[in-house]
């Protein structure tokens, strides 16, 4: 109960952040990979892969906003099968999705994503 409480609160917390989020994620994003794609701009390296590896895969139902970040960002349906079925989420295909706003060379996310912040 306690973990599913500070998932729900972090969650709550990103959202009331009351300036705009910006996400530079450079590898993979295997565990609450919710979270930066959460951000008012999701800024990623082509490496950039996202799976919701520790709960359904380790017996736990998604229940604290994975479930509800992931249907929305998806769809119903895709994000429902995403986090059930372990699937893997590459780059391009989040880009495709509309997971991603950008696609970078590795090197070149966080000076990307520190460009946009200074604008």
């Amino acid at each position: 109960d306690h973990t599913f409480f500070d998932g729900r609160k972090l969650l709550g917390n990103l959202l009331a952040i009351e300036v705009p989020v910006i996400s530079a994620i450079n590898g993979p994003a295997r565990i609450h990979p919710e979270i930066p794609v959460m951000s008012d701009i999701v800024i990623a390296s082509d490496e950039t892969l996202f799976q919701d590896a520790p709960h359904f895969m380790g017996g736990i139902v998604p229940g604290d906003g994975a479930h509800i970040v992931w249907t929305h960002v998806l769809g119903p349906n895709k994000g429902r099968y995403f986090l059930l079925m372990g699937e893997e989420l590459d780059a391009k295909e989040a880009l495709a999705r509309g997971v991603v706003g950008e696609l970078h060379a590795k090197a070149d996310v966080l000076p990307r994503a520190l460009e946009i912040a200074a604008s």
